[in-house]
């Protein structure tokens, strides 16, 4: 469980940082509106692995009658 926590926090960290860097107008190679816009998609599919990673943890149904994993 801590390992996909773990993505997700660095992964917000990264955009977070992406972002004040765009609105104080000083990015770096690379970052553009465009960059965050899909980094914020990819933070969806971690957030999903952290889902199902706690729920496995819990032992939680995924809502079908099997434990998510």
């Amino acid at each position: 469980m801590l390992g996909p926590a773990s993505s997700v926090n660095h992964a917000l960290s990264r955009v977070y940082g992406q972002v004040k860097r765009l609105e104080r107008g000083t990015p770096e190679d690379g970052e553009t509106m465009a960059a965050v816009s899909r980094d914020q998609q990819e933070i969806w599919i971690l957030l999903r692995e952290m889902r199902a990673a706690m729920r496995a943890d819990l032992g939680v149904s995924d809502g079908g009658g099997s434990v998510s994993a």
